[in-house]
């Protein structure tokens, strides 16, 4: 129940399913997400996170 952009550092009032770098959180950054070091997603140099 995260969602970095509408409630960062909090717990949500709603679920996603979340795709990509394994960095994902109640807090994202660019570089978090860039220092991730495997992906969920099929191109391995994709470190996004996707909800």
């Amino acid at each position: 129940r995260l969602d970095p952009i509408l409630s960062p550092g909090l717990v949500s009032g709603h679920t996603h399913a979340v795709f990509g770098g394994i960095n994902f959180g109640s807090v994202v950054t660019t570089d978090s997400l860039a220092q991730s070091r495997c992906t969920t997603i099929e191109n391995i140099l994709d470190k996004s996170a996707y909800w």
